[in-house]
């Protein structure tokens, strides 16, 4: 029953965060997973891959239903999307069949390295940012040689959102 709670409150504070900040659900569930796993009998070198690997599984639920709401809102960008999406689908192939290939220590390595450069970058964006008002949006229009940020100035019919949290 305790693992029960545990894992339904986990599951909860992931949902909350990814559909307020359009986190992958992932950034949370990995790290307490791998904490949690041993105090319910699982342990070994490959906590780290189970923990991922059970991440992945879990955010679709989330995914799905967050993008539901938000589709309702009309705050998805389909050009940025229909871009992303390839690369998204070679990425998450192969992604798992390099993970066999590395070393646990080294993967969680990477993700805790993953977190912190998220994190810098995040500040340094706000930081470059500061100071500039109004509703705005990114996205990118992406060619061959430029990544050009739009705002809601630019494109009137860009969604008004910011990650995935709507700020009409």
């Amino acid at each position: 029953m305790e693992q029960l709670i545990a894992l339904m409150a986990l599951g909860a504070i992931a949902g909350l965060f990814s559909g307020l900040l359009g986190i992958g659900g992932g950034i949370i569930i990995v790290p307490v997973l791998t904490f949690m796993m041993p105090h319910f009998g699982l342990s070994g070198p490959e906590l780290v891959k189970v923990a991922i690997a059970t991440a992945m599984a879990t955010t679709v639920v989330g995914t799905f239903s967050g993008v539901q709401t938000h589709l309702s809102r009309g705050a998805v960008d389909w050009v940025v999307m229909r871009r992303l999406a390839p690369g998204i689908m070679v990425g998450a192939f192969a992604g798992p069949l390099l993970s066999e290939a590395i070393d646990p220590q080294l993967l969680t390595v990477i993700f805790i390295g993953f977190l912190l450069w998220s994190a810098r970058a995040m500040v340094i964006r706000r930081a470059s940012h500061e100071g500039f008002t109004g509703r705005i949006s990114f996205s990118f229009q992406v060619a061959p040689d430029v990544l050009e940020p739009r705002t809601v100035e630019d494109d009137p019919e860009l969604p008004q959102s910011t990650s995935v949290r709507t700020v009409r």
